[in-house]
């Protein structure tokens, strides 16, 4: 295990965690092009939302961060909620394509250590945005959210799928797991009023989904009477 100091809790229980993400981190292109008033509201309001929380977000707020008027933000947007929707419709769009490009970079030990780096790197680094995607609220009221949650999931299967270290027909079954744990993680830090989980309770919680994702070595197999 690298003995490299990360100012994240992460590089202290996923051996792979610090070069693969020196490396994904470099090349990573989820820059969304600030070519029309929708993208450039939609990242104002990313940047608001981290600043501020979705609670005490509001249009003017954003209108204000992007320098447009309210008015122009409705031509785009009907309301709050179904900006903060399409905001949280883009998050999981960056999600998995963070997690597809984490299972290029060559540190990482296996497919789903590279897919749960990539989630875990996002909780950490966006925990706002973590909380907004999971909203149990937005995700009743919006078949398009719960549709890009599903292809963010089909995207965490699939490496899943290809680890080879998994017995197959315990691999879907697994990822599903492991994403209802990533769900968890989400719900939990919604609770806490800056959304973020207390470093010593994320380190806990990094440490078991350390030990979940790595299949028992034959020395560590439960001896059965």
């Amino acid at each position: 295990m690298t003995t490299q100091i990360l100012p994240s809790a992460i590089g202290m229980y996923l051996p792979d965690f610090v070069h693969g993400v020196e490396r994904a981190g470099a090349q990573r292109r989820h820059q969304h092009q600030i070519d029309t008033l929708r993208s450039k509201t939609l990242a104002s309001a990313a940047e608001v939302l981290a600043a501020i929380g979705h609670d005490r977000l509001s249009l003017k707020h954003i209108a204000d961060h992007a320098k447009v008027g309210i008015a122009s933000i409705y031509y785009y947007f009907a309301s709050k909620d179904e900006l903060l929707t399409s905001l949280a419709i883009q998050g999981f769009e960056d999600l998995r394509r963070d997690m597809i490009h984490f299972g290029q970079v060559p540190d990482f030990t296996s497919p789903m250590s590279a897919a749960t780096n990539a989630f875990l790197m996002f909780a950490e680094e966006q925990p706002e945005l973590l909380s907004l995607m999971f909203s149990e609220r937005l995700m009743a009221r919006s078949v398009d959210l719960r549709q890009a949650e599903q292809a963010t999931l089909e995207a965490y299967c699939a490496a899943v799928e290809a680890d080879e270290r998994f017995p197959r027909q315990h691999r879907r079954n697994a990822a599903r797991a492991v994403w209802v744990l990533g769900r968890g993680i989400a719900n939990m830090a919604a609770s806490y009023p800056d959304r973020r989980i207390p470093r010593e309770i994320f380190a806990d919680l990094l440490a078991g989904a350390s030990f979940l994702i790595q299949p028992l070595q034959p020395a560590e197999t439960v001896d059965r009477p």
